[in-house]
């Protein structure tokens, strides 16, 4: 049935909408009076301006306010009668029908009351006009009538006739009404008949109900503990209320559909009405759905359906037995409690298994958090909070054991009480107890201690140590679930609660569960304590080697600058090759080691391919030394100009033919440049590598590019080099966007291949690689051309060494150097001369380079605090540079020295005024 409230507030609308329209009828009128078609009396036109309008217009006005539609609806019959009235007093005409239209205009409201009460007023206001409009009529004017004669002969004419009228209307009203009423319950029964035929469309062993809270009555066609295959026997039940805690499982039935009665929502449910009979547990489902029938918005009754489920439930409860029984023979999972849960899951309850359900949204919820943490130990601590409130722990200990040698830590702990937090937990465990709970661990899973109850699980071997470690700290129940890493126990976690109630299965299966999503991050954080360490150790290997081929290197170049022998110089040459190909070894231990960390970053510039492919060419013969046959295919119509990280490029490439030299005895090595295009501004650089050495085992393709890993070292073992460089040269190639490749046939050869992505800024043929000539052949000449006699510089090292070595490397610029071993002689010398660069050695006793940096950019004399000072280290770690350079330091330079790096910075820094060449 159409919602009743609506109607009215829509035919309110129509109405006021109406009685608006009548105001533009009142305006042609006055127009037309104004006109002169016909004349309105004053008195006339000032009514319609003050009465007319104001009772036309103002019915919209308070509908757009939504003023309450019984109200505007009586307020509207009001405003029309007054508005008829006043206008009728002025005009003769028109006034036996005027009057009856406010009542039957009443009648489209259905409503008796209204009516009457339209009828009423209405008569008062033509009551009142008729003894207005009399004093005018011809009776008064020429029959000598008196007014009030007129008047009573009148409205004794009018009310008969409206009396007639009335009544007529109020029958009318009443039959109306009844029609109305009776189409009203033709539709709650159609309503009704509707939710029936829904939900029994044909034959069911359903359980077919209806509920009539008004009447507290319950009526069904069948019983809700009646067994399918008996013939339904109807039920019906008065009094629900005092009957409901008949039925097991009623109230929670029974509320749920009261409650979607009372809130008008019809939301399906499952429902358990399991019972017990001669001592047996009968377990019974339903699914129930349920149709609320309404009388416009108000509820009535409610009609539902109860699908037995039974037979569904039981196969569910099955499939999660059996998931658990797959999940107990996965052996990496042994940690956790299966066997307890498989032996009490007969058991379960359906709560339990939304416990269950429940434990592992929680648990997936705090991983997935764990994952966004950027700082993992604070998570740790947040995650122990977490299983702790959750599942109503006092205190959490991870205890972590070196099973080698019975070594405990206590990294992490939570504790709801600080008067709980335990200090100095057991720090080991003899090797013996360490082997008794590894059995514990290996029968149960667990170890759980509950003084009360006299509950031990743990073996008679570790007696002694629960008894004087564990036993005088113990909160109540307590349980151990260890933590693996591999399949081998890494230490445990110790669940301790006030309450001595014993952990549930269901809790000790999440537990075990928690503890392996924290061994899991705990395990992550120890792998980052050792790559650190690690890195720690890189840093340390970098400085120490350093030195010393700081020494050779820089001897090396400064003997051979002397009139030497050719066989000498040649010996030297050797030392300093040598000593390059040592340093590569170093570099890219350390470019690993910050791929590793995460640290390396990917500088794109723009660059000619010529000049790399011209770079890599030139080294390439130079480790070749004549041994093989070098073919470099490179088109003439490559771009001029890319933008990429072109040294990373430029690395690979010479990777990939030192591999394939350093692997190759005889034959002949093709190498092989292209360019891809993929659109106006991108495409890709292809590079590969042909050798003819001696292959790769197709087993042994998969180590390729593997950390610390050479293939074949029966017949590789004298080839010098680390196992790093495909390693380094597939991740850079991957943080370029960029695929590697390779083909190999063992014995034949192998082709190594990359692509990089680049993007081209000048697409003119760069032309023939054997036509490329330097841009500047002469800068290396200029750059050792730095001659600066009237320049003062301090160097700063505590290794007498080192500061040979940097006097001799500088001694051709004739520059007047001071040389120092320590920060506070550094200080010193500034203090009392004047210097135009300063060489600052990093790791120094007492007062280090950065110490001694910022003493000096507090002297008082801001000449002497603003001199340049350039870091001098053998430190190449990520982050040094960064780090000196925010520390007050101007500038880098890594040991061993490189000359040209040294000219480079000496160019940069002294005064261009006292650089002679």
């Amino acid at each position: 049935m159409r919602d009743m409230h609506q109607d009215i507030h829509k035919l309110n609308g129509q109405s006021a909408w109406a009685m608006a329209a009548i105001s533009l009828v009142l305006i042609c009128l006055l127009i037309l009076s104004k006109a002169g078609v016909f004349d309105f009396s004053g008195g006339l036109t000032y009514v319609i301006c003050g009465v007319g309008f104001m009772t036309t217009l103002s019915p919209i006005v308070l509908y757009k306010f939504n003023v309450p539609d019984k109200f505007l609806q009586y307020y509207m019959s009001v405003v029309l009668s007054i508005a008829i009235g006043v206008v009728g007093s002025f005009n003769n005409i028109g006034i036996y029908i005027t009057f009856v239209l406010v009542p039957v205009a009443s009648c489209l409201y259905f409503d008796v009351c209204y009516t009457v009460f339209c009828c009423i007023f209405s008569y008062v206001m033509m009551v009142a006009s008729v003894y207005v409009n009399s004093a005018g009529k011809m009776e008064v004017l020429y029959l000598d009538w008196s007014h009030m004669e007129t008047f009573r002969a009148y409205v004794i004419g009018f009310t008969l006739e409206y009396l007639i009228v009335a009544l007529f209307l109020i029958m009318i009203m009443k039959r109306a009404t009844s029609m109305v009423e009776e189409q009203h319950q033709a539709y709650i029964m159609q309503q009704a008949q509707d939710a029936r035929y829904h939900l029994l469309i044909k034959e069911t062993n359903d359980v077919i109900f209806e509920i009539y809270p008004g009447e507290d009555r319950f009526v069904a066609n069948r019983s809700i503990y009646q067994a399918e295959s008996e013939e339904n026997i109807p039920v019906s039940l008065d009094n629900l209320e005092e009957n409901v805690e008949k039925f097991p499982g009623g109230e929670v039935l029974f509320g749920r559909i009261m409650d979607g009665y009372e809130n008008g929502v019809m939301d399906d449910f499952e429902v358990d009405m399991s019972y017990t009979e001669d001592g047996k547990k009968i377990p019974l489902w339903y699914k129930v759905e349920f149709y609320i029938v309404k009388d416009g918005d108000v509820p009535v009754s409610v009609i539902g359906k109860m699908h037995n489920t039974t037979r569904n439930k039981i196969l569910q409860q099955k499939m999660r037995k059996e998931r658990l029984q797959g999940l107990f023979k996965n052996p990496k999972r042994r940690n956790s409690i299966f066997h307890q849960v498989m032996m009490e899951s007969e058991k379960f309850t359906e709560s339990d298994f939304q416990k269950l359900a429940d434990g592992h949204r929680f648990l997936a919820q705090m991983q997935e958090e764990a994952k966004l943490s950027e700082n993992l130990v604070d998570e740790i601590g947040k995650m122990l909070a977490g299983v702790g409130e959750y599942f109503g722990i006092d205190r959490i200990c991870v205890v972590e054991t070196d099973i080698s040698s019975g070594a405990c830590f206590v990294d992490y702990q939570w504790n709801r009480s600080p008067e709980t937090f335990l200090e100095n937990y057991f720090t080991e465990m003899s090797l013996e107890d360490v082997e008794h709970t590894k059995k514990t661990y290996d029968k149960n899973g667990y170890i759980e201690i509950n003084p009360t109850e006299m509950v031990e699980t743990h073996s008679e071997g570790s007696r002694e140590l629960f008894d004087e470690v564990i036993h005088k700290v113990i909160l109540g129940n307590q349980i151990w679930i260890p933590m693996l890493e591999n399949g081998e126990y890494t230490g445990a976690i110790c669940f301790d609660r006030s309450d001595t109630t014993r952990y549930s299965a269901v809790e000790k299966f999440l537990l075990s569960e928690a503890v392996n999503t924290l061994a899991a991050h705990i395990g992550k954080i120890n792998a980052d304590k050792a790559n650190r360490a690690k890195s720690d150790f890189l840093a340390t290997m970098s400085h120490e080697i350093r030195t010393p081929m700081n020494a050779i290197i820089g001897m090396t170049e400064v003997a051979l600058r002397e009139d030497l022998s050719a066989g000498i110089k040649r010996n030297l040459k050797m030392v300093q090759s040598s000593a390059f190909g040592l340093l590569t070894l170093i570099n890219d231990i350390l470019d690993y080691s910050k791929i590793e960390a995460g640290k390396f970053d990917i500088v794109p510039e723009p660059f000619s391919v010529l000049s790399i492919l011209n770079d890599v060419k030139e080294i390439a013969k130079a480790r070749n030394k004549g041994k093989l046959e070098l073919e470099f295919q490179v088109p003439s119509d490559l771009p001029t100009r890319m933008y990429a990280d072109y040294v990373r490029i430029k690395q690979v490439m010479i990777n990939f033919c030192t591999n394939a030299i350093k692997y190759s005895d005889s034959g002949k090595v093709k190498i092989t440049v292209n360019i891809k295009k993929k659109d106006e501004e991108n495409a890709n650089l292809y590079f590969s590598v042909k050798d003819q050495g001696i292959g790769i085992k197709k087993e042994d393709l998969p180590k390729l590019f593997k950390s610390y890993t050479r293939v074949d070292t029966t017949v590789n073992h004298h080839k010098e080099g680390t196992g790093l460089g495909l390693a380094i040269s597939k991740q850079l190639v991957e943080l370029m966007a960029g695929t590697v490749g390779v083909e190999s046939e063992y014995g034949k050869g192998s082709t190594f291949s990359f692509q990089v992505p680049v993007e081209i800024r000048d697409w003119t043929p760069a032309g023939k690689l054997e036509d490329y000539r330097y841009e500047d052949d002469s800068e290396d000449e200029k750059v050792a051309a730095v001659v600066a006699p009237d320049a003062k510089i301090l160097i700063v090292d505590d290794t007498p060494l080192n500061l040979m070595v940097a006097e001799a490397l500088m001694q051709p610029t004739e520059m007047k150097i001071t040389s120092v071993e320590s920060g506070k002689e550094a200080i010193a010398c500034m203090e009392h001369d004047d210097f135009d660069l300063v060489f600052m050695d990093h790791f120094m006793p007492e007062m280090d380079g950065i110490e001694t940096t910022e003493h000096i950019r507090q002297l008082a004399n801001p000449q002497k605090a603003n001199v340049p000072i350039v870091a001098l280290t053998a430190d190449a770690m990520e982050g040094v540079k960064e780090e000196m350079l925010s520390r007050g330091m101007n500038d880098f330079l890594v040991k061993p020295i490189i000359i040209k790096e040294l000219y480079d910075v000496l160019r940069k820094w002294l005064p261009k005024e006292k650089i002679v060449s």
